[in-house]
C-alpha cells in the first residue's frame, strides 16, 4: 500500500534501472508500500527504509505546516513488514540522526513532508550520493507542503519536475 500514483513510481523505477551503482533509500516510509516496490524491482540492492514508524516528528514541525504531528502513523508492523525483505534495512527514528555510514546512494526517495525535514535529509544527502544518482523529492509544489520547493532550492538546488507533485535533483 503506497500513496505515490503510478506515474511517480515509473520516473523513479526509470531511474533505479539506468545501471545502477550504489543504494536505494526511502526517507518516509509511511506504510512502506514503496519501499516494498523498489525491494521487489532490485532485489540485488540494498534498500534502506528510514522512519520515525510514529508519525510526523514535532521537532521538525513549524507551525506554516500543513501536516501535523503524528499524521502518517503506520497503520501496520511497517517494521516487521520490511524486515522480512531480504534486501531492506530499516532504520528507525529520525533522519538524518538515523542514518548510519551508509553512502554511495544510487536512488534516494525523499518523502518528508515538513520543510525543517526536508531541509536536514538534502543537508547530509548531497555528499553521499553516487554520480548518476538521484533524489527524488515527493510533494513537489503541492499547496500542502510547500516547504519541500524552499528547502531544496534554498539550498541551491534547481530540481527537475518529473511529473506533477514530483521533482529529481541529479548528481
Amino acid at each position: 500500500m503506497t500513496l505515490l500514483n503510478q506515474e511517480k513510481l515509473v520516473a523513479m523505477l526509470k531511474h533505479g534501472f539506468k545501471n545502477p551503482t550504489g543504494l536505494i533509500a526511502e526517507v518516509g516510509v509511511f506504510n512502506g508500500g514503496c519501499t516494498g516496490i523498489l525491494s521487489d524491482n532490485f532485489l540485488d540492492t540494498k534498500i534502506y527504509a528510514y522512519d520515525t514508524f510514529e508519525g510526523m516528528p514535532e521537532s521538525c514541525w513549524v507551525k506554516e505546516e500543513h501536516h501535523h504531528v503524528g499524521e502518517f502513523k503506520p497503520e501496520l508492523d511497517v517494521i516487521k513488514m520490511l524486515n522480512n525483505r531480504k534486501n531492506v534495512i530499516v532504520r528507525k527514528g529520525i533522519f538524518p540522526e538515523s542514518l548510519g555510514e551508509e553512502t554511495n546512494f544510487w536512488l534516494v526517495h525523499l518523502d518528508v513532508d515538513f520543510y525543517v525535514s526536508t531541509l536536514n535529509s538534502l543537508k547530509v544527502l548531497k555528499d553521499r550520493m553516487a554520480k548518476g544518482g538521484a533524489i527524488f523529492l515527493d510533494d513537489w509544489d503541492w499547496p500542502n507542503c510547500p516547504g519541500v520547493r524552499k528547502a531544496a532550492e534554498e539550498l541551491g538546488f534547481k530540481p527537475v519536475q518529473t511529473v506533477e507533485h514530483q521533482a529529481v535533483i541529479n548528481f
